[in-house]
């Protein structure tokens, strides 16, 4: 499904993402121009102008002049793909007004609003990367791998290879078994050799044992069939160095926000300012020694009337005396009960996460952090996260889901907080790859058995960290959300292709006739070409089939 030669597309904001999926459009003869109003990642600049039909122009501050010097008019497709959010909005509202025949395809990390974005007549579709990625973390998690997810409304469909296990649900079953009662869809299988995949046409052909599949569904079914085709190994029982950093950070507090970071220190010292300064003022006008002073200044900001009838300066400094020493006392107060009450929920997170084993720990509570948590939850499986941050913007959400820690992921006491000798296993997800490769490394020595999944940006080391590092699993954010916008970007229906050796399979949005909708009958002919939907709402539908199957053409081509 190349894009034809003819197809231009536009391209706003320079980030990983916009050079990989520029990249994968050039590959497919697109000509491509990335536009940007700063050049500050020099390498990223770098890596675009390598690639061979992408052009990289700086627009400057005003959004319309660089849209049409991107060449947005007559272009088949507009890209937001910056990392600000607002920012992508207003370059969809500034390029509805200039060009509002040009689909556009959104980054937005909140799917509630994508999902009314794509209501609006030039967005065609609009993608939450953190959203498209995370099943990919969790399916490494499980020690498979999601091929890809689809979005339709509020579900999320899902691809993933797994393997049938021997006690697993999926032994002695049959595809139609499968689906009736789990709810998930076998697409295609291959034997234990993986010598041919070939598509699922039969669906009374029982799966064997050590047969690689490739099921469909909505994404919280299909994880979790495969949850439970392939538990969480057990963890071993904690090294001697895992048991003594424990024990010794046991009593330990553990970090939070620093007194420092609030107003409390300001507060503090406003209030004893305020203090000393009426002691003296009232000692020389009374002449009262320092602790008359004292008790005199206490009094009168509590409202004792005892300046009453004194000299005016005295009576208007005992009223802002009360006034700024009632202020002062309220924050000192407040900031107090809140300190208490965020060491009472550190301490409560730290016990929930001392009682649990077989979780999973997060390392790194931002966009893709919060999603696989989320996730890792909706399919039944505990995780505490770690952050080094207490005031990200995730942690309250997180909370709802599983114990949130403060700490630094590079430190085995920090680790061991979190309970990594008895984890199934880590993902590290922070937005520095010598953390999160720092953050797998430590937890292996305090759990050589822990499954470690690791978030890297540099391609150079991705290539070399599972067998140089030993690290089982590494994850793109943008690698693998790339395919969704670049398929939203050639076509509406949003296909993806799917490669299994010699199989091309493809998914996409259909949408069926409202007065005619597929009887059984229908579905049973396109499920023996090996087409099936995946998933309904309504009159659209996720199908996905053999590229070359008879009614996924027509589909293609409806």
């Amino acid at each position: 499904m190349a894009a034809p030669e003819a197809q231009r597309f536009v391209i706003t904001g320079l980030s990983r993402l916009a050079v990989r999926v520029a990249s994968h459009l050039a590959a497919r003869r697109a000509s491509v121009t990335i536009v940007t109003d700063h050049v500050s990642d020099a390498h990223l600049v770098d890596v675009a102008s390598r690639i061979a039909g992408v052009e990289v122009v700086a627009g400057g501050v005003d959004r319309s002049a660089a849209l049409a010097l991107g060449g947005l008019m007559g272009a088949d497709g507009l890209l937001a793909l910056g990392d600000d959010d607002l920012d992508n909005l207003r370059t969809v509202a500034c390029a509805a007004a200039m060009a509002p025949e040009v689909p556009v395809v959104l980054r937005s990390f909140d799917a509630a609003v994508a999902d009314q974005l794509e209501l609006s007549a030039n967005v065609r579709r609009a993608f939450s990367v953190s959203g498209l990625a995370a099943p990919a973390f969790v399916a490494a998690v499980l020690g498979d791998e999601a091929v890809q997810t689809l979005r339709l409304g509020r579900e999320e469909v899902s691809l993933l290879r797994t393997n049938v296990q021997p006690s697993g649900p999926l032994a002695g079953r049959t595809p139609d078994d499968v689906r009736a009662d789990l709810g998930v869809t076998v697409l295609a299988r291959a034997d234990e050799a993986e010598t041919a995949w070939i598509a699922n046409t039969d669906g009374s052909a029982v799966l064997e044992q050590g047969e690689e599949l490739l099921l469909g569904g909505r994404l919280v079914d299909v994880f979790g069939l495969a949850l439970a085709n392939d538990p969480l190994p057990t963890p071993p029982p904690p090294c001697v160095r895992s048991r003594a950093l424990l024990l010794d950070g046991a009593d330990d507090e553990a970090p939070g926000r620093s007194v420092t970071s609030t107003l409390l220190p300001a507060t503090a010292l406003g209030l004893g300012a305020l203090l000393v300064g009426g002691s003296i003022a009232f000692g020389i006008a009374r002449d009262l020694t320092p602790l008359e002073a004292l008790y005199f200044t206490v009094t009168t900001a509590w409202g004792d009337p005892a300046v009453q009838g004194s000299d005016p300066w005295q009576q208007v400094f005992g009223l802002c005396l009360m006034v700024s020493v009632g202020a002062l006392v309220g924050v000192l107060f407040s900031y107090l009960a809140a300190l208490a009450t965020e060491e009472r929920m550190a301490s409560r997170m730290g016990r929930r996460a001392a009682r649990m084993q077989g979780h999973v720990v997060v390392a790194g509570l931002g966009t893709v952090g919060y999603r696989i948590v989320r996730l890792l939850r909706q399919i039944g499986v505990e995780a505490v996260a770690v952050d080094r941050d207490p005031a990200s913007r995730f942690v309250g959400a997180a909370a709802a889901y599983g114990p949130v820690l403060t700490g630094d992921v590079r430190l085995p006491e920090d680790l061991a907080r979190a309970g990594i000798e008895r984890a199934a296993c880590l993902v590290a997800t922070t937005d520095d790859d010598l953390v999160n490769i720092t953050a797998c490394l430590q937890a292996r020595a305090l759990n050589p058995g822990v499954r470690t999944v690791a978030r890297i940006f540099d391609e150079a080391i991705a290539e070399s960290a599972g067998s140089a590092l030993g690290i089982d699993s590494v994850v793109s954010a943008s690698r693998e959300a790339a395919a969704a916008f670049v398929g939203a970007a050639i076509d509406d229906r949003a296909s993806r292709e799917v490669e299994l050796g010699a199989l091309h399979l493809v998914a996409l949005r259909h949408t069926f006739d409202h007065d005619r909708p597929p009887s059984e009958t229908q579905r049973s002919a396109w499920r023996a070409e090996g087409v099936h939907v995946l998933h309904a709402d309504g009159d659209v539908a996720i199908v996905a089939g053999p590229a070359a199957a008879p009614s996924l053409l027509g589909f293609i081509n409806a």
